[in-house]
């Protein structure tokens, strides 16, 4: 959870850094480090929003070159490189900060989750062994939780859940997790309820609504789950889809869903827009299309809806409706990560290879854990002979998405030698 008065201080900090007037600068750093030890014993969360990342590491860069035993600076600018994607450096710097102080538990759980981040399984040994060194800790143990939870270890993770809630009932992260797990068990009732507690300790926790989103579809409240989906994506764009399984039972279910939903909001452009959506999903581009013409024609400023229609004017090989379709979109909403990739993808196809790439960074640095953007960014990499830059975003797409075979293929293509090069068609992900 983002804190802005350490924002502020940080800026005020580096600027004397800058000034050299390193006394000054101790006293900003050293209310700083208060600052984020409170933080840190609070919930465990300093979260960077994603555009600040960059500069907070220069500025941490530069405060560690001055006060190079400093462990929390160095905790701090791990996850700023966390929230890069650079679970390398992150990981660094954890260690760094663990070597500085040892015996921090603090330190130790930030160590074993960057290691699981890092698809390093050592990393839940660690975060236990954290746990055992501060039991009240009830945000240690929720992270212990969420790390069996996500590998698949459903029981454990209830049982470290559960135990995180007595110890700290305020921790909208524990709740939001543990309604996660209710939900897909199929105990629905619960996982709304737990979901509730974590959205009133937080109301603007994006992925707890999406979570509530899925679970109060599953019990069938049309009009309360949209109103979820609307409130998520309003406050974080990454939510803008209506998960389903690629199955065709899954498909029919989710046309007749969106079906019942427009029928019974026609004039709501939202409700033709997650139409819309849906049927993109589908590969039905003429049904998606047509959803998404009634959705502007009842909103003319609904973004999203001209990105999405774009994509599937794309699809059906109208390039200059597509191009004004998201040209469009990105006037009216530079916030949203679809629109800059799909015209990244458009760009691709016409050969327009630095705008393409343009695109994809800044898709890139509101979304950075879109892994189909990042994969068909290294494809334009791949096809300017950049190919070891390419490799890293196979790489990094498949330490998001372990079974992104696309991605998987283009990095063994990329690893043989230089002759006889192909660029495989962006655009056949997301």
């Amino acid at each position: 959870m983002s804190r802005p008065s350490s924002y502020a201080l940080i800026g005020a900090a580096c600027a004397l850094l800058r000034r050299k007037e390193d006394a000054k600068a101790a006293a900003q750093l050293e209310a700083l480090g208060n600052v984020a030890c409170v933080d840190f014993w609070r919930d465990g969360e300093w979260e960077p929003p994603p555009n600040a990342n960059r500069p907070l590491v220069a500025d941490f860069t530069r405060a560690i070159s001055r006060f190079p035993d400093q462990a929390w600076l160095y905790l701090l600018r791990s996850l700023c490189f966390r929230g890069l994607l650079s679970y390398h450096q992150a990981l660094k710097d954890v260690e760094t900060a663990a070597a500085i102080q040892p015996c921090s538990p603090v330190i130790r759980a930030f160590l074993g989750r960057t290691r699981l981040l890092s698809r390093d399984d050592e990393g839940l040994k660690i975060l236990r062994a954290a746990a055992r060194m501060e039991p009240k800790c009830g945000w240690i143990r929720a992270w212990v939780g969420e790390a069996h939870r996500s590998l698949g270890q459903a029981t454990r993770a209830l049982s470290d859940l559960d135990v995180a809630i007595r110890l700290e009932p305020g921790y909208a992260l524990a709740y939001a997790w543990r309604g996660a797990l209710q939900r897909k068990a199929g105990r629905l009732k619960r996982a709304i309820s737990d979901l509730d507690r974590a959205i009133a300790a937080d109301p603007n926790y994006a992925w707890a609504l999406y979570e509530r989103f899925q679970a109060v579809r599953a019990l069938g409240r049309k009009r309360l789950e949209f109103d979820d989906l609307n409130r998520a994506v309003a406050i974080d764009p990454r939510y803008s889809y209506v998960e389903f399984p690629a199955t065709p039972a899954a498909v029919r279910s989710a046309l007749m869903e969106l079906g019942a939903l427009t029928a019974a909001f026609p004039k709501a452009a939202w409700a033709h827009a997650w139409g819309g959506e849906t049927f993109l999903q589908t590969g039905n581009w003429t049904a998606a299309r047509a959803e998404l013409d009634r959705a502007i024609a009842v909103d003319r400023e609904c973004a999203w809806a001209y990105a999405w229609r774009g994509e599937a004017r794309r699809q059906m090989g109208d390039r200059a409706g597509a191009r004004r379709d998201l040209n469009r979109a990105i006037r009216m909403d530079r916030s949203y990560p679809k629109s800059f990739a799909w015209r990244g993808r458009l760009r691709s196809s016409e050969n327009q290879r630095a705008e393409a790439l343009r695109d994809y960074d800044r898709a890139l640095s509101l979304d950075a854990r879109c892994a189909w953007a990042i994969s068909e960014r290294g494809e334009v990499k791949l096809a300017l002979g950049r190919r070891e830059e390419a490799a890293g975003d196979f790489e990094t797409a498949l330490l998001l998405y372990p079974g992104f075979s696309l991605a998987r293929t283009l990095l063994a293509e990329t690893r043989q030698p230089a002759s006889g090069e192909r660029l495989v068609l962006v655009g056949s992900q997301g």
